[in-house]
């Protein structure tokens, strides 16, 4: 579990797992596309970086953060699968448990 620097526009939450580039939101299971050209070497980032991608950076290839990394998006991130209503409910509801504990 990476911490980005996005919040899930369907449920709140910020946690997400990588999966080709995409991210899945490990709390209502929405599913974004990461944009990124094809056919260009692939970034590497190893255990205790600490990357922050903004706004104006094109990655062309494929990014590949192994355990340890710290990552954070703040660029534009495009929903590809929004997760069942039902989902978004429960994860919504985790989030708020989480944060009175």
């Amino acid at each position: 579990m990476q911490p980005y620097n996005f919040k899930c526009s369907q449920c709140g939450a910020v946690n997400f797992t990588e999966e080709n580039q995409k991210l899945r939101c490990n709390y209502c299971d929405s599913l974004f596309f990461i944009e990124v050209e094809k056919e260009k070497p692939t970034v590497i980032i190893k255990k205790g970086a600490n990357v922050v991608f903004g706004g104006n950076v094109v990655v062309k290839g494929s990014i590949d953060i192994q355990e340890g990394a710290i990552v954070k998006f703040t660029g534009k991130l495009t929903l590809l699968k929004k997760a069942s209503l039902q989902k978004i409910k429960e994860a919504k509801l985790r989030l708020m448990k989480e944060e009175i504990n």
